[in-house]
């Protein structure tokens, strides 16, 4: 996915002006291959059997060789004139303090403030560059009715979901010092406990919440294997919820034995498995 640092448009520097959305901080671009790509793989096809042509000495191959090299030049060239249309029509979100703004081809601006997305993070295992497998790290941003906004990959997933949380995770803190739940997903959060699934866990008896694989993990004081597993792909706010669960631990501690009855109750310590790690 590209990004760009360039400002965007008249019209959308005049619409988030408008919407309060503050400073400018990046475009980003939808992913597509490259119409240039696929032409420069065809020309290497063609240019190695019209070079060999061309060093064959003779008339006829001399000529298709020439053919050969001929038909890759213009497919590289064609490939670059076509991607120069194609990238006025490319979606487009431009990224502010506050909020983005949605730009499609043909389907004009959307506003959407940070605050009205739901970003879900989750990794994929899939093909690396070398042919072994390799974990992709995927972001894709909805509406709260479900619908996708925009899918991000690789290095701008933490740039985006960072963006995101900054604005979330202190809505979210404040929601909770007021008595109130937040929700995200399967997951529910109160000034007290957890609660997944309906199930209900103080905060006194959690350890962590950590990303798996492709699963978010909720691990209870003293016990090693996670009590209970949800598909990232099915958590919102999965920065929000970890820092937010991080910072409910800290402030409810493990309660202590009496003297004399043996060591604290949380059990054996784990490290606490982060994103990125």
């Amino acid at each position: 996915m590209a990004r760009s640092d360039e400002w965007p448009p008249a019209e959308v520097r005049d619409l988030a002006a408008r919407q309060g959305l503050g400073g400018f901080l990046r475009t980003e671009s939808a992913p597509r291959f490259p119409a240039s790509c696929g032409s420069l793989l065809l020309c290497v096809a063609l240019a190695g059997p019209g070079i060999g042509l061309l060093l064959a000495g003779r008339a006829v191959p001399r000529a298709i060789g020439a053919v050969l090299l001929l038909a890759a030049v213009a497919l590289v060239v064609l490939g670059i004139r076509r991607d120069g249309r194609e990238e006025p029509r490319t979606a487009r979100l431009h990224c502010y303090e506050q909020g983005s703004i949605l730009a499609r081809p043909e389907q004009g601006l959307e506003v959407h403030l940070w605050q009205e997305v739901l970003p879900y993070e989750w990794v994929e295992t899939g093909q690396g560059s070398q042919g072994g497998a390799r974990d992709h790290h995927r972001l894709q941003l909805r509406t709260a009715a479900g619908r996708e906004l925009f899918r991000f990959a690789e290095y701008d997933v933490d740039r985006v979901a960072d963006l995101v949380a900054a604005v979330e995770l202190p809505r979210a803190g404040e929601r909770i010092d007021r008595g109130e739940a937040v929700g995200y997903g399967r997951f529910t959060l109160t000034g007290s406990a957890l609660t997944v699934d309906g199930d209900s866990h103080p905060w006194e008896r959690v350890h962590s919440v950590e990303p798996g694989r492709s699963t978010v993990e909720v691990f209870l004081r003293g016990r090693v294997r996670p009590v209970v597993a949800v598909p990232a792909a099915e958590t919102p706010h999965l920065r929000t919820l970890l820092a937010l669960v991080e910072q409910q631990v800290a402030l409810h501690p493990a309660p202590q034995p009496p003297p004399g009855r043996g060591g604290p109750t949380g059990g054996p310590v784990r490290p606490v498995r982060r994103l990125g790690r």
